[in-house]
C-alpha cells in the first residue's frame, strides 16, 4: 500500500481514523479482511505511527477526509453504506397530478346551462318588445279577437253604428254614476240620514241680517254670506293630484274660524295651509295660518251647530279649548273620515264636506296608526264658490 494512504492509531481512547482513498484501494472492500490481512494492516499503522512521532514521516500538506473506524466490522458497515448512498433511488413520485377534466370543468352540466341561458335569452326579448309595443299604444289594450275579418259593403253603417253605441253606453254611465239608493233597508236601528240642506233656515238668516253690510240684503246675499262654499284641489306632493272636495262653512258657528277660510279661498293662499297628520280610522288633521293678526273675539263660538258628527261623515271641527283664542296664530282643525260620537262640550262643528267623499276616502290610504303621512299631501289650488 502507499505511504499517503494511512491508518492512524492515537491509544486505547483515541480514533482510528482512515482516509477516503485508502479505502477504494484495498482489494477486499466486497469482503471482510483475513485476520493476516488485519494483522497486517495494524502493523504498518503501528510503524507508520512510530516513525511520525520521530519525525521521519513527510509532512503531507494535502487535507485528509478521514473517518473514525473503531473496528473492522465498523469499517465494512461504513463501505456498504457507502455503496447504498451512490445507488440510492429517489422513491418520491413526481408526477404531475392528472387532473379530471369533466369533473372540474362540468361539462355535462354545460349544455343545460347553455340551454337554459338562451331560453332565458329569448324570454327578455319578447318582454322588451312587449313593453315597447305598450309604451307606442300608451297602455291601451288590444281587443281579445285577433281575428281579421273582411271589409265590408256597408263599413260605413258599422262605423257610426257602433258610435251610436258609445255614445249610449257613456250616458248609461253618467246615469249610473250619479244614482242614489232609494231602498228601505226597515232597520229601525239605524234610521235613514235626513237630507241636509243646502241654504240656512229663515230664523238663522233674520237673526243675523242686522249684522250683515247693506241696509236691503236679499236673501240670496245672506244665504253666501251664513252658508259659504268652498273647494280644496288636493294633490300628492311633486306627484298626482287626488281631486277636489267641496266644504261648505256655518258662520253662525264660529265666524272668525269661517273668515279665515273665506280669506284664504279668496286669495288663494295655499301656502298658509297644510295638512299635518291622517289617521286613517279617526280624521285627517290641518293647519291654517292667520295672516292678518286681528284680535280674536271673547268668544268665537256663537252658536251650536245643526251638524250631527254621529250621523255624518267629512266633518270639520276643532277642539272646544280654542273657541276663545287659537294658540300661536295657527287654527288647528280636523276632517272626520267616519261618523263619530262626538259631545258638543268637547268639539266646535263648523262645516262639513259636501261634495268629494271619494277623494277624501282616499286620503286614508296616505295616512298610519301614528298620523304620520307617508306621502306629504297638500292643497294646490283654493277658491270661493
Amino acid at each position: 500500500m502507499s505511504s499517503s494512504h494511512r491508518l492512524t492509531v492515537s491509544g486505547p481512547n483515541s480514533q482510528m481514523k482512515i482516509q477516503s482513498r485508502m479505502l477504494s484501494d484495498m482489494r477486499f472492500r466486497r469482503r471482510l479482511p483475513t485476520y493476516g490481512e488485519f494483522r497486517r494492516i495494524m502493523h504498518n499503522l503501528q510503524r507508520k505511527s512510530i516513525d511520525k512521532k520521530r519525525g521521519t514521516s513527510r509532512s503531507s500538506k494535502r487535507v485528509s477526509h478521514e473517518l473514525p473506524v473503531h473496528s473492522i466490522i465498523e469499517l465494512r458497515k461504513d463501505a456498504l453504506h457507502q455503496v447504498m448512498v451512490r445507488h440510492a433511488k429517489s422513491v418520491i413520485d413526481q408526477r404531475p397530478v392528472r387532473i379530471r377534466e369533466a369533473a372540474v370543468m362540468a361539462i355535462p352540466q354545460l349544455a343545460a346551462g347553455v340551454a337554459k341561458k338562451q331560453d332565458i335569452f329569448c324570454k327578455n326579448l319578447m318582454l322588451l318588445c312587449r313593453i315597447n309595443e305598450i309604451q307606442r299604444l300608451h297602455g291601451k289594450v288590444e281587443s281579445f279577437n285577433q281575428r281579421d275579418y273582411p271589409s265590408h259593403r256597408d263599413c260605413h253603417q258599422l262605423r257610426t253604428f257602433l258610435s251610436d253605441v258609445k255614445e249610449k253606453n257613456r250616458r248609461i254611465g253618467c246615469r249610473l254614476l250619479g244614482v242614489k239608493s232609494m231602498v228601505d233597508t226597515h232597520n229601525p236601528l239605524s234610521p235613514p240620514v235626513p237630507p241636509m240642506k243646502r241654504d240656512a233656515p229663515e230664523p238663522t238668516v233674520q237673526k243675523y241680517r242686522q249684522y250683515m253690510p247693506g241696509e236691503k240684503s236679499s236673501t240670496k246675499h245672506a244665504q253666501a254670506l251664513l252658508r259659504p262654499v268652498i273647494f280644496f284641489d288636493l294633490a300628492v306632493r311633486n306627484g298626482r293630484p287626488l281631486g277636489r272636495i267641496l266644504i261648505q262653512l256655518f258662520t253662525e258657528v264660529s265666524p272668525e274660524v269661517v273668515l279665515e277660510f273665506v280669506r284664504m279661498a279668496t286669495y288663494n293662499d295655499v301656502s298658509a295651509h297644510r295638512i299635518l297628520r291622517i289617521f286613517p280610522d279617526l280624521w285627517l288633521e290641518g293647519e291654517l295660518e292667520q295672516r292678518i293678526q286681528t284680535d280674536m273675539l271673547p268668544k268665537n263660538h256663537y252658536s251650536r251647530s245643526p251638524l250631527d258628527p254621529s250621523q255624518l261623515s267629512g266633518i270639520l271641527s276643532y277642539t272646544w279649548d280654542y273657541r276663545k283664542d287659537f294658540p300661536h296664530g295657527l287654527l288647528n282643525y280636523s276632517i272626520s273620515f267616519r261618523p263619530l260620537t262626538v259631545v258638543p262640550l268637547r268639539r266646535v262643528v263648523f262645516g262639513r264636506v259636501m261634495d268629494g267623499d271619494r277623494v277624501l276616502q282616499c286620503l286614508r290610504d296616505f295616512g298610519t296608526k301614528n298620523g304620520k303621512t307617508k306621502n306629504p299631501i297638500e292643497v294646490v289650488r283654493c277658491g270661493l264658490i
